[in-house]
């Protein structure tokens, strides 16, 4: 009997009505209700309670407006999330916002570079950023040594950053590694020219004291750029190299257009020559791919210049404080170098016929020197004008340079040895001729012997005629000393 029990229990556990079961008998037991209530006499009311013996803490009612919290909560949080990280913008090493620019704005930006090319020209933006900052904290004389040793520590980062990009994109495009690898090396070396202005300008920017050194900074840059020298062009994709320029430049061309009205009419035409001079290289790396010769070196400097002149133009502290010939040199057109290779010729000549004229009136030793220096004059400047006839710019600017330069030579020989009776020449202990490695002693003569060669030259008519035109000749070498030669 008891298992029949435990069992009919067990059963009974298991036996539910279902939903459907429950609704049917609930509104079965309802309707019985309605039709039969209860009797009058049968119905009572429940119990009031006398609210009044209560005994109750005095309290107030508040009301919170949800819809104004939300609003208050929303402004708190465009407060924090905007207002601030734009504040922080403005701010250098040392402010209390400065911790959110570096570590909170930056690395946010940095999150949303994906591409390893767009990491490295990030990397290299913040590198700027830093070094702009220290620059302004070292113009207002607040550039501790700690600020300054901080500052060098993250442009050292930085550009670990960016190489390790540069390494890591190399693994899978070599030609879109090389590309950002020319970039970073361009960037460094506008930071460095800027840097170094600024040391040059102001003494103090050496010394410690003042607040203003950027010595340390302007070694770690240094440092820098000399482990992040640019890849050449060999080797790497002419189309790339190419598409990319076309980029670059059109840039550049947005950016000539935008400081039309802020720049002055000098620095536009510079700008503007520079942009002449890489559309002419881009022309000449055409012309070098057309005949199958190699034309990627020659990109790779267009994009050099390109990227540096950019720098130029829209960095207002470089536009102020390094000359675009510092960062761009001019590149002179194939009529510009003849003009200055006919130059070197002409002068070169003019010094060949002064020493000629005199060579009769030079001292046995120094007239063998001249005799060697004339003819190695003469083969260049044949040279010069034969290349020059043929086109052959390169060879033609290698032959008006060594001309120049034997010129110049010989000028300064033949001057030490006649002197200038006006304006004497004090004789050195030692000279070498710096073409022919020769060393000569006692280039003049001492002053007795000068005497009593001038009075053996003064002996005759002839002679004193002939040492009247040794002075105007050596007057004529003086001034020829003073020729430069434009190309080094």
């Amino acid at each position: 009997m008891k298992r029949f029990s435990e069992q009919l229990k067990k059963k009974a556990e298991t036996v539910k009505l279902s939903a459907i079961e429950r609704s049917e008998l609930r509104d079965r037991v309802v309707s019985y209700m309605e039709y039969h209530p209860l009797a009058a006499d049968v119905r009572r009311e429940a119990p009031k309670k006398d609210i009044s013996t209560l005994k109750t803490a005095p309290f107030a009612m508040v009301r919170i407006d949800m819809v104004q919290v939300s609003k208050f909560v929303g402004a708190f949080a465009t407060l924090i999330l905007i207002a601030v990280p734009l504040m922080a913008e403005r701010s250098v090493p040392g402010d209390v916002l400065y911790p959110v620019k570096v570590q909170f704005n930056e690395e946010v930006r940095s999150s949303l570079s994906f591409s390893p090319y767009a990491k490295v020209e990030w990397e290299t933006k913040r590198l700027e950023r830093r070094i702009a900052e220290a620059r302004l904290l070292a113009s207002e004389g607040k550039l501790t040594p700690e600020v300054e040793a901080e500052v060098a520590e993250a442009v050292k980062s930085h550009s670990d950053a960016a190489q390790r990009e540069i390494a890591t994109l190399r693994e899978s495009d070599n030609d879109e590694a090389t590309i950002a690898e020319i970039a970073f090396a361009s960037a460094l070396e506008v930071q460095s020219e800027v840097l170094e202005n600024d040391i040059e300008k102001d003494a103090t920017a050496t010394t410690t004291t003042g607040g203003r050194s950027v010595l340390a900074i302007a070694g770690a840059v240094d440092e820098v750029r000399k482990s992040a020298v640019a890849q050449s062009g060999e080797g790497v994709s002419y189309e790339k190299l190419m598409a990319r320029l076309e980029l670059e430049t059109t840039s550049a061309y947005e950016y000539f257009n935008s400081i039309e009205d802020i720049a002055s009419a000098e620095e536009r035409a510079d700008v503007e020559r520079r942009l002449q001079d890489i559309e002419r290289k881009l022309e000449e790396a055409r012309e070098l791919k057309a005949n199958d010769q190699p034309a990627t070196n020659v990109l790779a400097v267009a994009l050099a210049d390109t990227r540096k002149l950019i720098s130029f133009m829209t960095n207002i502290d470089v536009r102020e404080n390094v000359a675009i010939d510092e960062l761009v040199p001019v590149t002179l057109t194939f009529d510009e170098r003849a003009t200055v290779i006919e130059k070197q010729v002409e002068e070169a000549e003019k010094i060949e016929s002064m020493v000629s004229d005199i060579f009769p009136e030079l001292r046995v030793d120094v007239a063998a020197k001249a005799a060697v220096g004339l003819e190695e004059l003469r083969t260049n400047i044949a040279l010069a004008t034969t290349s020059l006839s043929e086109r052959n710019i390169i060879a033609a600017e290698a032959a008006g340079t060594e001309a120049q330069n034997y010129a110049h030579d010989l000028a300064i020989l033949v001057k030490l040895d006649l002197g200038t009776p006006d304006t004497p020449t004090e004789p050195s202990e030692e000279g070498t001729d710096s073409e022919n490695g020769d060393e000569y002693t006692d280039n003049a003569t001492s002053t007795d012997d000068r005497a009593t060669s001038t009075e053996g030259r003064a002996s005759s008519t002839e002679s004193s005629a002939g040492s009247s035109a040794s002075a105007e000749a050596s007057v004529e070498l003086e001034a020829g000393i003073s020729i430069q030669n434009p190309l080094r």
